[in-house]
């Protein structure tokens, strides 16, 4: 009986993750969209729900990278779709007059996994001529300097903000993988789950803190999916380029509610 439920895993996979995250998204921007048809209690509570998004897809990110089988195709999905969404984006976000003055949230999950996949492949080419760690951790910060500073220069959302989200994910993962491999710790997985979750919720307060308690606090409930994540991709029942191109679509749909009722 003991054994079973120890063995027993969590049903929260990659799948049910997104699903999450797209939920949230979803109601985040149609209260967005929508705000004259929201009493102030209701549109607050959408806008607080919708709070869970950003650091989710931050998080899948990062364990997208860990299980994609080609890089080079992960990093050239999410450059298309970064193209098809930057008009709607642009035009549900910002007026017309002021169109390109930022870019999506696809812009910076590419900014995030060019850092990313550059770091590990120059990391591993200095294993290779035993160059040392030095090399490498002069390289990832010098590579993260970069993101950030375009982040900032060509504002996407969450700027600065939302490119460090991604590399302290990422941090925080590899710090735990290497406490478990020094010290020969069970459950490597879930130390790395811990802390991915601990970056996510110093991320959380910091920023509220530097923006003044805008509202990201809200998002802390998204720790215990992440941390209850059982690392398998799940069963997709719908195709895996559907959730992102369901990012340009719903902002074309509720552009074009807002226009109806405006």
């Amino acid at each position: 009986m003991n054994t079973a439920l120890a063995e027993r895993k969590s049903p929260i996979s990659s799948y049910t993750l997104k699903l999450i995250a797209v939920a949230s998204m979803l109601i985040d921007h149609t209260a967005s969209a929508l705000r004259p048809l929201f009493d102030r209690h209701c549109y607050r509570l959408f806008r607080c729900v919708g709070r869970l998004a950003f650091p989710l897809f931050c998080f899948l990110l990062v364990e997208g990278l860990r299980h994609t089988r080609n890089r080079r195709k992960y990093l050239r999905n999410l450059v298309l779709f970064a193209l098809l969404s930057e008009l709607p984006s642009d035009l549900f976000f910002r007026t017309w007059a002021a169109r390109g003055d930022g870019m999506s949230i696809f812009a910076t999950l590419t900014l995030g996994l060019l850092v990313l996949i550059a770091s590990e492949a120059f990391t591993k080419e200095c294993r290779k001529r035993e160059y040392g760690p030095v090399p490498a951790v002069l390289f990832f910060l010098a590579a993260s300097s970069g993101a950030i500073y375009l982040a900032g220069l060509l504002k996407v959302e969450y700027e600065e903000w939302g490119v460090g989200l991604i590399l302290l994910i990422y941090l925080g993962e590899q710090l735990a993988s290497d406490i478990a491999v020094h010290y020969s710790l069970e459950r490597k997985a879930l130390l790395r789950r811990i802390g991915a979750a601990v970056m996510i919720l110093l991320w959380l307060a910091a920023y509220d803190l530097a923006a003044r308690w805008r509202s990201e606090v809200y998002g802390i409930p998204v720790l215990l999916p992440v941390l209850l994540y059982n690392g398998e991709r799940g069963s997709y029942r719908v195709p895996k380029w559907a959730f992102y191109l369901l990012y340009p679509v719903q902002l074309t749909l509720l552009l074009v509610v807002r226009k109806h009722l405006s």
